[in-house]
């Protein structure tokens, strides 16, 4: 594991564990042809509030968390399967412009995966994306 992304591991690992996100079967519809995921997941009816998070795995056993928000979910999950290729990670999101600005799609760092998450696994307040779009989405409909 690369030092890059040890500290993403654990923040990623830390909030997979807990048992307050509800654990949902995996879904065959947000596969690709290829067996990857899609970004289907991001637009699937999950009915998710701003910063409520669902979590399971795909049949290959990477773990995947969905974050809702009030521009769609946010999707970050295990880039590879298998315990010794844990330690990379995936975002995905949405079609919304606004979402893919705060969540850059792609390879997650620590930082991202601290602005996607949050901070809940360090023992602090509960920050995920779904609270700031939720923040974002409120100042937008005042003006």
């Amino acid at each position: 594991m690369s030092s890059k992304s040890s500290g993403a591991d654990w923040i990623f690992s830390e909030t997979f564990k807990s048992e307050k996100i509800k654990t949902i079967p995996y879904d065959k519809k947000w596969e690709a042809p290829e067996g990857e995921l899609s970004s289907a997941i991001c637009h699937s009816n999950l009915a998710l509030a701003s910063n409520r998070m669902l979590k399971c795995r795909d049949p290959n056993g990477r773990r995947i968390l969905i974050i809702g928000t009030s521009f769609g979910n946010v999707v970050v999950y295990d880039r590879q399967s298998g315990e010794n290729k844990k330690g990379e990670f995936v975002s995905m999101t949405g079609s919304s412009k606004l979402l893919q600005a705060v969540v850059r799609p792609g390879e997650v760092t620590e930082q991202g995966m601290l602005a996607i998450l949050g901070n809940r696994s360090l023992g602090g307040g509960i920050e995920n994306v779904g609270n700031v779009t939720y923040d974002i989405a409120d100042e937008l409909s005042r003006n």
